[in-house]
């Protein structure tokens, strides 16, 4: 939005070849006004025979009170005349110029140098619309009317029509474009997740549970004394640990393994054990006949 200079003159008496010019420092952009804008009025300046074609520009954010005046310098620089005042515009943007020549009705020669009230056939005429109407001659000055906030000014230089016969501005108050706000932004995506802790490596057997079995087995016989005795293979196996006692041939250090094969039954004799036994009774039952036998035969003297 451009701000204009504020050039501000006073408005009571001038003296002849003073230029009143007044713009008032007030934001304002091209074009018709939008939804965007606020406490705005579009203004439309149509310089009709004098070149420059059909001008819009949107006076916004104007102060409460603000008059048609007002709005008009917001967007362009004005003069007046030395006879009316500020309050009766004969110059938009320095048009006409003090040595443009206009031809009025009937061929007469004229140049505006602001210093009396300009003709009815060569005036700057002044217009409202609400947006999507039409345009109505105002009969009263832009200076004591007020600015027409939400809708449309209008400045059109009439040239040879004479009073209730001024062209109205050559731009169709259209309603105001309508600004769609802008989405809201995405949400923020949630943060990621944290990654779990890593899970340290074990092995398949617990750390203790040897020292464990090991121990059990010193206090109930070893688990591997019990499997043994249930597998026969296992029980036949001599162990090469054990050494006979002194005390005989049969006897064997208490603790140490028998140093005898032996397959347990449930009375806990095996056959071989039991073989053995017999084989001892007959020693000795043929020992006793042989002394026997000897007691009974005579000296063979």
């Amino acid at each position: 939005m451009g701000l204009a200079v504020a050039l501000i003159a006073a408005a009571s008496p001038l003296s002849p070849g003073e230029n009143p010019v007044r713009i008032v420092a007030m934001g304002s952009h091209s074009g018709a006004c939008t939804s965007e804008d606020s406490n705005a009025t579009t203004v439309v300046i149509d310089y009709q025979g004098l070149g420059g074609g059909v001008i819009a520009t949107c006076a916004n954010n104007l102060a409460g009170g603000a008059t048609g005046l007002t709005a008009l310098q917001a967007v362009a620089s004005t003069q007046g005349t030395v006879h009316d005042g500020v309050g009766f515009v004969c110059r938009i943007n320095a048009k006409p110029g003090p040595s443009q020549v206009i031809t009025l009705p009937g061929g007469d020669a004229y140049t505006e140098d602001c210093v009396n009230t300009p003709p009815a056939s060569a005036y700057w005429s002044y217009w409202k619309a609400s947006q999507g109407g039409s345009w109505s001659y105002s009969s009263r000055g832009a200076a004591s009317s007020s600015a027409n906030i939400g809708g449309y000014e209008g400045w059109s230089f009439s040239l040879g029509g004479g009073i209730g016969s001024a062209p109205a501005p050559r731009m169709a108050p259209a309603a105001w474009v309508v600004i769609q706000p802008p989405p809201p932004p995405p949400a923020p995506a949630p943060p990621p997740a944290p990654a779990p802790a890593p899970v340290p490596a074990t092995s398949s057997q617990p750390e203790g549970s040897k020292a464990t079995t090991h121990a059990e087995g010193e206090e109930t016989g070893s688990t591997d004394v019990g499997a043994g005795a249930s597998d026969p293979a296992a029980s036949v196996s001599p162990s090469a640990t054990s050494s006979p006692s002194a005390s005989g041939p049969h006897s064997a250090v208490i603790g140490s393994p028998s140093p005898y094969p032996s397959v347990s039954g449930e009375d806990g004799v095996g056959p071989v054990g039991a073989l053995i036994g017999v084989g001892l009774i007959l020693l000795i039952g043929a020992a006793a006949i042989v002394v026997w036998r000897r007691r009974s035969t005579p000296n063979a003297h």
